[in-house]
């Protein structure tokens, strides 16, 4: 399975929160004193849906969060272990897998900073490594149950509060 990467310019990522508002809460868009409960939102959107959008929401953060980097020094805002679980819940939801050289790369993270944070996720179960059965060099960090349910429901109620 090849490993994808969501990358998107300022005017899509402004493009795809446009469009994750119209889907969370269409009738917002008329009406900008709806703002729609989480129960809400979760009966209107399809689980499949609601993940996309949730996705999209990550994406659009990891997106946020290097432009920012490229204004300040990152270190001012240095959130290695939030970064590998967004990065991991994009891949996920897209179906691919991150090895740890690439995990590093997506957060930006000096490498001992990631993997102290892969560590600390995967004691607590938000996280698993795998090594690849074709090549043992690689390992792979890959998003738990745990992890991902916990991610959605942080997505959910982010999503529902506009």
């Amino acid at each position: 399975m090849s490993e994808k990467v969501v990358s998107l310019s300022g005017e899509d990522a402004r493009h795809a929160a446009r469009l994750l508002s119209m889907l969370i809460a269409p009738e917002a868009t008329a009406s900008p004193d709806t703002n729609p409960s989480a129960a809400e939102v979760q009966k209107r959107l399809d689980p499949i849906k609601e993940r996309a959008a949730f996705a999209a929401k990550a994406s659009l953060m990891l997106h946020e969060r290097r432009r920012r980097a490229s204004y300040f020094n990152p270190v001012m805002f240095a959130e290695a272990a939030w970064d590998v679980l967004l990065a991991l819940y994009v891949a996920d939801f897209h179906g691919s897998r991150l090895s740890v050289g690439r995990l590093i790369e997506w957060t930006g993270a000096p490498s001992t900073t990631a993997l102290r944070w892969v560590d600390y996720l995967e004691e607590r179960q938000y996280v698993t490594r795998r090594t690849a059965e074709v090549d043992k060099r690689i390992v792979y960090v890959d998003l738990l149950e745990r992890g991902r349910e916990t991610l959605n429901s942080y997505f959910r109620e982010i999503l529902s509060k506009g």
